[in-house]
């Protein structure tokens, strides 16, 4: 039994997400819209994975939801029950969220492995501790107000990768230069593929999952 349940913990990805505006960094992470996801090694259509972010709630929060324009009650565990959608309307607690602009706060959302929003995803590791793991998310700091979300996803694997207490298998890539690196050239080899513009032939991509590469074994396993 202690075999099958460490082959079947829970893997964590790298998720990019459409983002309202395209940044000006150089290595283009200001681009997306960045947060880790928790699931199941096997997927369903009853699979949920957990959303771990940080959420930017200025101003414009009731209209946009977050920086990705995905709904967010701002509080831990919130559902998205409107993640397979392609309205960008806020849920209906967005203006109780922080109107000063530019403020961050942690977010956990419990979704479908897909939305619309949802442009790839990255298999970074595996989960050995999951309590442990929550717990180092949760004491990461959210970005200072000129940073984006991709600087709070880089701050949390760099406290994952140095925890003592082992939240995450030995096997896992932590490093962010690779992580996002990966991340942005799997993208970018996505749109050449057209699978964000609708001009790819009809069937080529199964549109029910995201697209996912493994970087762990360096090969895509979600075309």
């Amino acid at each position: 039994m202690g075999a099958t349940v460490r082959r079947n913990k829970d893997r964590l990805y790298v998720g990019l997400y459409v983002r309202r505006s395209a940044g000006k960094m150089a290595g283009g992470e200001e681009r997306y819209h960045w947060a880790l996801l928790r699931g199941p090694k096997t997927e369903d259509e009853d699979t949920l994975y957990i959303k771990y972010q940080a959420v930017n709630t200025d101003e414009n929060a009731a209209a946009r939801g977050s920086e990705s324009g995905s709904s967010s009650s701002g509080s831990s565990n919130s559902n998205s029950s409107n993640s397979n959608s392609t309205s960008l309307a806020a849920s209906p607690t967005s203006p109780t969220l922080p109107t000063s602009p530019t403020t961050w706060i942690y977010d956990e959302q419990s979704i479908p492995p897909y939305d619309m929003m949802l442009l790839a995803r990255v298999l970074i590791g595996k989960i050995r501790n999951r309590a442990r793991f929550e717990a180092v998310l949760r004491n990461v700091p959210v970005p200072p107000a000129n940073r984006s979300s991709f600087a709070w996803v880089q701050a949390a694997l760099g406290a994952l990768a140095a925890d003592a207490a082992g939240s995450m298998g030995k096997s896992s890539n932590l490093a962010w230069s690779a992580v996002s690196n990966a991340a942005t050239e799997y993208i970018d080899h996505k749109a050449t593929e057209h699978r964000y513009d609708g001009r790819a032939p009809v069937g080529q991509f199964d549109f029910s999952k995201p697209a996912t590469f493994d970087l762990l074994q360096g090969k895509e396993i979600v075309p």
